[in-house]
Formats: structure tokens, sequence, C-alpha cells
């Protein structure tokens, strides 16, 4: 289950855990003998811990983690990125169909082959600083020059980034343009309808070459001693919904553990 799947789905939980409290409130069932009542009413559900519905633990197998984006392969690690940083769309968490993420809507010309995307206007790192449409393009481009990048081939659709990534063109050439701080056009060299879905993975998402912030839901709080803890990202466009406080994965040989 994705981090970001979680973060959604936090607070349906604990709806639902409210919703199969039994009301005290209720007269007892006429129709049940006294003593199959008195068995009932004792077997209450426990009140919910308000410490495990903001701070949730993952144990997973002990590896190094590559928390860069573009060069990360493991799964494990794309479900950690998409709670890290995040793109122009993401994965709706119940139907995985692309839902809008930093982007809000976009146009695609009648030859479909320019789209023009609207960034979100209160989209911020972690830091509080905007993201803009320029970081969009730049953490593209930074994609396409990442020799380790396993998913940047997915671009080539996009003008000129088949020749920037084979070392046949120019960084400048690749039609990733930002028109202003909100609005990004593309050129392609043919029609793909498909790019809003693969634009939703992780190696898309907007981030920064030096890695020093952080788009998504969450930040990294800190990694060491096979423990990655992961903190609310208070200045993601979207922290509201964001009923996690914290998320720590524990990384672990035993085998009874990580098959819990």
């Amino acid at each position: 289950m994705s981090i970001n799947t979680l973060k959604k789905l936090t607070a349906l939980a604990a709806v639902a855990a409210v919703c199969l409290i039994p009301l005290s409130a209720d007269p007892a069932d006429p129709e049940l003998p006294e003593e199959e009542q008195s068995q009932e009413q004792n077997n209450e559900t426990p009140p919910i811990n308000p410490e495990l519905q903001q701070n949730f633990t993952i144990i997973d197998a002990v590896h190094a983690y590559d928390l860069n984006p573009h060069t990360a392969a493991y799964s494990s690690e794309a479900q950690i990125l998409t709670g890290l940083y995040e793109g122009l769309f993401s994965y709706d968490p119940v139907s995985l169909e692309p839902q809008y993420a930093i982007a809000t809507n976009y146009r695609i010309s009648r030859d479909k082959l320019r789209w023009s995307f609207t960034l979100r206007d209160n989209a911020k790192f972690s830091d509080g600083s905007p993201i803009t449409a320029q970081n969009v393009r730049e953490a593209w481009l930074d994609l396409l020059a990442e020799p380790g990048a396993s998913y940047s081939s997915l671009l080539d659709v996009i003008q000129g980034a088949y020749e920037y990534r084979t070392g046949n063109g120019k960084r400048e050439d690749v039609a990733i343009k930002a028109v202003n701080d909100t609005t990004l056009t593309i050129h392609l060299v043919r029609p793909a309808s498909y790019l809003p879905r693969i634009l939703c993975h992780s190696a898309f998402a907007v981030c920064k070459k030096d890695l020093s912030v952080f788009s998504g839901p969450f930040s990294v709080e800190s990694y060491k001693n096979n423990t990655l803890v992961l903190k609310k990202n208070g200045s993601y466009w979207d922290a509201a919904n964001t009923h996690l406080n914290q998320i720590t994965i524990l990384q672990s040989d035993n085998t009874a553990e990580n098959a819990y």
C-alpha cells in the first residue's frame, strides 16, 4: 500500500472504527436471553488509540533506500517517494486513475501535439518556497540527463527529449517551456493520450537537483540505524487531508516481522 494511499485512507479507517462501536444508549434486545445480552454488552470495541491514528509504523526488509526519484528502482522505494515527492498528477488511491496533484488542469491542442498545464498557485516545497513551472521543467530535464534513470525514456515523446537523453542534443532544445510561474507547455513528436498516467509516477515528480526539499505530503525527518522517519509536510498544498503526522519505516531481516 502506498504512503499516499495511507494518508487518504486513515480518515476513512477512523470513521469506520467509530461506526463499529456499539452505542451504549441502545436498549437491550428483548428477544435475547438475559445471559446473552450481558455477554453481548461486554463485547465492546476498545477505544481507538489517538497516537496510532497519527503515527504509522511499517516493517520492511533491510536494504539501503535510494530516495532519489530519478534513480530509485525498488517498489518499496517508489512507495516512499510517492509520499515525499509529487508531480502534476497522482494516482487515485482507490481507482488508480490519474488525478490532479500539482496541476489543476491541462489543455491539448487540436493536433494533440501541444499540451499546456496549469499549476496550483499554492503548491509549495517543504521549505515554504513556491513550486513553479520552471521547477517542473528543471526536474524533467535533470531526469533526462541522469544516466541511471530507469524511466527517463518515457519522456522521449517530447520533442528533443530523446536527443538530449542520449547525448545528441542540447538541454535548451527540449520542448519543455515554463511560460510563467503556473503555466508549463510541452510539444510532442506524436500524440500521447497516456501522458497523465505516466506522469503519476514518482520519477516525474517535482524535485530539486540536491534533493534538499520535498514536494509531497511528507518530508524526511531522519534516516539512520535502518530506520526511516517521515514527518508531515506542513507546507504541502493538501496538508489538511494528510491525516498522519509521522510514518516510521523499520528495516528488519526478521522473517516473522516482515510477514506481518
